[in-house]
């Protein structure tokens, strides 16, 4: 084979591959396989992270109260409810309560963007988040977890896998803190598997977690 056919064989190639690629969808409804996938790392898409205030519904309560239902943290609680342990934060109290939620994932994946409405169902109580992410690099800004103000992030579409950089900034006893989270989206060869891993960098480390979605 001469060298030009060289060439234009390996562009048809990449040109396939790449189209292959792009082919990808990741709309539909998504289950958390538990079995296969690692303790939540307290902030997924958008931001998990309660924060002082209150943790998911049916936790304790961080500074100044919990969530209806819960366990009143350092502050107190809702009335005639068990106060937490003095000084305990919301966002890991809430935390400890998210990993045994039942988590789902409904996407709508279109060219230009991805929804996803991420569900937690933990015994009869239901808490719900909404992403939106523009897919050309462009910047988003989407509400944090619980109204924890807002998360700023570009999202990018290449060679079938969605990444996503954000930045929240939180506040802390100890100050502003910013946390850095990427996601990188994979769908398996069948079509039927989503892995999200996430990476979270904060002033205290760095920590990646993986979790296996089955579609329903």
């Amino acid at each position: 084979m001469n060298r030009k056919l060289c060439v234009a064989a390996v562009a048809v190639f990449l040109g396939a591959a790449l189209a292959a690629a792009q082919t990808v969808n990741f709309s539909g409804t998504w289950v958390l396989d538990k079995s296969k996938s690692d303790p939540l790392l307290g902030e997924g898409l958008g931001g998990l992270r309660g924060g002082p205030g209150g943790g998911f519904p049916g936790g304790r309560g961080g500074m100044g109260g919990g969530m209806p239902g819960g366990r009143g943290g350092a502050g107190g609680g809702v009335p005639g409810a068990r106060g937490g342990a003095p000084g305990e934060r919301g966002d890991m109290a809430g935390l400890r309560n998210l990993q045994n939620a039942d988590i789902t994932l409904e996407i709508q994946h279109t060219e230009k963007e991805i929804q996803v409405v991420r569900v937690f169902k933990l015994e009869e109580r239901e808490q719900s988040h909404t992403q939106v992410l523009k897919l050309d690099g462009s910047a988003s800004v989407n509400p944090a977890f619980l109204g924890r103000g807002e998360v700023k992030s570009k999202a990018t579409f290449k060679s079938g896998k969605i990444t996503n950089n954000s930045d929240q900034k939180i506040s802390t006893p100890l100050g502003e803190m910013t946390i850095s989270t990427k996601e990188e989206f994979t769908l398996s060869k069948d079509g039927q598997t989503l892995t999200v891993k996430t990476t979270r960098i904060t002033d205290m480390g760095e920590m990646t977690s993986k979790q296996v979605f089955t579609k329903q």
